[in-house]
């Protein structure tokens, strides 16, 4: 382990707010001497609170001892000035998401700094470009976006701007290697690679809502098949709906009002009703009453036997986990690829069209990202006779079933899709490199796998013919596949 005793580099974090505390606290617990700076007496004391805070969780965890929390909290001290930016390696603002703010502070600390010291924003969503304007020598300045709660989130995003160097790349790159956390080079777009790629994680749950689909069934799929740690409606009341429909309506108008990044009137009318999520005490959930459970299939018996195609493709992962719950497969020649049959009723997974579209199909399976773990799947019936199939289906699986309307691309596939369609348009925008977009997407935003390694693996033809399938019957060019796509098929 590193001697934390050892004295580093000293490191200037001007804010002392929840993120601005959280850096200082990664940055002494790594060994560096570090000011923490914050203009407003208030501001400061909840800073030394907050790092008190982090440092008796990290003790009470077993990843400091009594002696290195002491040394630790020793190493920050707290200023209501940035006197004595001269003598730091670094200096990180994390002041409020305010352009004007961020300016004026870059323009008269970047003043003070000394001839190697380099300047880095913690803006999430600002253009650092614009920010580095400001700054006295703009070669030595960059974004450098850490996440929240940033003890425990492993991602940082570095943004150069065109005039950072090589140099500070470079330096910034090693600097979050020595902090043991993963640094992602991302081009300065609104958004950079996270809130960019993630945007339809929410738009579709949003869009979902709005064709009248209950919430709890749509994070209830997300969760059990698509394998996402907690809902997008369940997380945007975490996150707050003020503070992700902002976000969505920057980066729409940042983006010079591209579809893709369309802000969601559902959620603009929860803002507008002060629903903002738990905060609020309500948003898409009540947080006062008892939560509802999401609605499924009548419970029926197990399913005794199933017909399969000899090849089924996606659905082979099913097949291996009914076996193993005892269910009799038979391979069937005559049924097409991919298709299942049970009581004379024909299955097979989506691929972006309707049920209406696919007339030789009775069940429509949403897909499932991991058929060996999931415990929720989604359907699309035609008759109450295909209804009691994915009952019986469910049943055997030991999973629930969700009903979903006839739409295109049904829940999960749409949203995955989406989000690959947002990967492939970060590919084609060089906004960064497929490994850096999927590190992002699973360290940033905690999705289980990479966009682009979920397309690659479900197939980037297969994707992009889904998402063809989903724009045409939505009639809705949102959904058009990206250019960048060709990009990951060069790789598959």
């Amino acid at each position: 382990m590193r001697d934390r005793n050892s004295d580093r580099e000293e490191v200037m974090v001007v804010g002392a707010g929840t993120m601005g505390a959280g850096i200082a606290f990664v940055a002494a617990q790594n060994g560096h001497r570090v000011v923490l700076v914050d203009a407003l007496p208030a501001g400061l004391e909840r800073g030394r609170m907050l790092v008190a805070e982090m440092a008796g969780a990290a003790e009470k965890r077993g990843l400091l001892d009594s002696a290195e929390r002491t040394s630790l909290e020793a190493r920050i001290r707290y200023a209501g000035t940035p006197i004595g930016a001269d003598a730091a390696t670094i200096i990180i603002e994390a002041i409020v998401e305010d352009a004007d703010a961020k300016a004026d502070l870059v323009r008269t600390v970047s003043a003070q700094m000394g001839p190697r010291t380099i300047f880095a924003s913690n803006t999430s969503s600002l253009s650092v470009n614009a920010l580095a304007h400001h700054c006295a020598d703009s070669a030595r300045f960059a974004g450098l976006h850490f996440f929240n709660p940033v003890p425990a989130m492993k991602l940082v995003e570095i943004i150069p701007a065109p005039t950072t160097s090589p140099a500070t790349v470079e330096m910034l790159v090693r600097l979050v290697e020595a902090w043991r956390k993963v640094p992602v080079v991302a081009r300065d777009v609104p958004g950079f690679i996270v809130n960019n790629v993630a945007r339809p994680y929410y738009g579709e749950a949003f869009a979902a809502l709005g064709e009248g689909i209950e919430p709890e069934t749509i994070d209830a799929l997300m969760t059990g098949a698509g394998g996402f740690r907690m809902g997008p409606l369940a997380l945007a009341d975490l996150i707050g709906h003020d503070i992700n429909y902002a976000v969505a309506r920057s980066i729409h108008s940042e983006r010079q009002g591209l579809a893709r990044f369309r802000p969601s009137p559902e959620q603009a009318e929860l803002v507008e009703n002060g629903l903002l999520g738990r905060k609020s005490g309500r948003g898409l959930y009540d947080y006062v009453s008892p939560r509802p459970v999401a609605a499924e299939a009548e419970r029926q018996h197990p399913l005794e036997t199933v017909q399969a195609a000899a090849d089924c493709g996606a659905l082979e992962p099913l097949l291996d986990r009914l076996r193993e719950a005892g269910c009799l497969v038979a391979r069937v020649d005559e049924l097409p690829s991919g298709y299942l049959s049970i009581n004379s009723l024909r299955l097979a997974i989506g691929d972006g069209r309707t049920l209406a579209e696919r007339e030789d199909v009775d069940v429509l399976l949403d897909i499932v990202r991991d058929w060996i773990t999931a415990n929720a799947i989604g359907v699309t019936v035609r008759t109450p006779a295909g209804y009691a199939v994915a009952a019986m289906l469910g049943a055997r699986l030991g999973v629930t079933v969700h009903t979903v309307p006839d739409r295109p691309g049904q829940i999960v596939l749409r949203s995955l899709a989406q989000l690959a369609n947002a990967a492939a348009d970060a590919l084609a925008e060089d906004v960064a490199s497929i490994a850096h977009i999927d590190a992002a997407m699973r360290l940033g935003a905690n999705h289980p796998e990479g966009p682009c390694d979920w397309t690659m693996r479900h197939g980037v033809d297969t994707v992009e013919q889904a998402l063809v399938h989903i724009a045409r019957g939505s009639d809705d060019a949102i959904y058009a596949p990206s250019a960048g796509f060709a990009l990951l098929r060069d790789v598959a």
